[in-house]
């Protein structure tokens, strides 16, 4: 993810390699990706922080995701959250060492109404009536106030809120079916041209506890999978 520009509060970013990026704009007040269709608050962060600091979001909004480079999809995501500033930590990344605030956010979110006008689609069917996913997530932030980022972020999800609300920062950072993402670079554009090596982040090596193991064609499954509003 490459910081593009900033205007009127709202970040600019390129993410991907240079043949499959995406573009994306973030709220600089929140951290919350902008989402037009949105109803409600998505906070991320709540400034300014402090250790023992919480705060609640709830809102629903369209998500479109993407199968391949060619099959668009959509669904409608609602999610309510509770954040908790559990404390403060040195962190060590591949972008260096930072002093970060440590932000728990536990996440019940449902997902329905599943669509999409590509051919490629057409063969996904629902498995239950209604087509609605229901699910629990923990994300947690390691955020840096001194370049105003996350510099470490750890997320993982289950059908099951008590096996995954009561896991530590550490079990999650750890956890095979976690999602870990880093800074590796910042600076000048030539410094950001030569990331260092990664030491944490990695995509998921296990299925999320709670949601079936092996892929099927239901827009169920699919929804599980897709990650991105989390």
């Amino acid at each position: 993810m490459t910081l593009k520009g900033l205007s009127s509060g709202i970040a600019s970013y390129d993410v991907g390699g240079p043949n499959a990026t995406m573009h994306i704009e973030e709220q600089i007040d929140t951290y919350a990706p902008v989402n037009a269709t949105r109803h409600g608050q998505r906070q991320l962060l709540v400034f300014p922080l402090s250790k023992g600091k919480k705060w609640s979001d709830e809102f629903s909004e369209d998500a479109t995701s993407h199968v391949g480079h060619d099959a668009e999809w959509q669904y409608a995501y609602h999610a309510i959250s509770q954040s908790h500033v559990i404390g403060t930590e040195k962190r060590h990344v591949g972008a260096g060492t930072f002093d970060t605030f440590v932000i728990e956010r536990n996440t019940a979110w449902t997902k329905r109404d599943p669509h999409s006008s590509s051919t490629t689609l057409h063969a996904l069917h629902c498995d239950d009536a209604d087509c609605t996913v229901t699910g629990y997530s923990k994300e947690v932030f390691w955020y840096a106030p001194s370049i105003g980022r996350a510099v470490l972020r750890a997320y993982s999800q289950s059908g099951d809120s008590d096996y995954i609300w009561n896991r530590s920062p550490e079990e999650i950072l750890r956890d095979a079916s976690s999602l870990v993402t880093e800074l590796v670079g910042y600076g000048s554009d030539a410094t950001c041209r030569n990331p260092h090596p990664p030491l944490l982040a990695r995509v998921p090596s296990a299925p999320w506890y709670g949601f079936p193991l092996f892929m099927n064609n239901t827009w169920e499954f699919l929804m599980q999978r897709d990650m991105a509003r989390e």
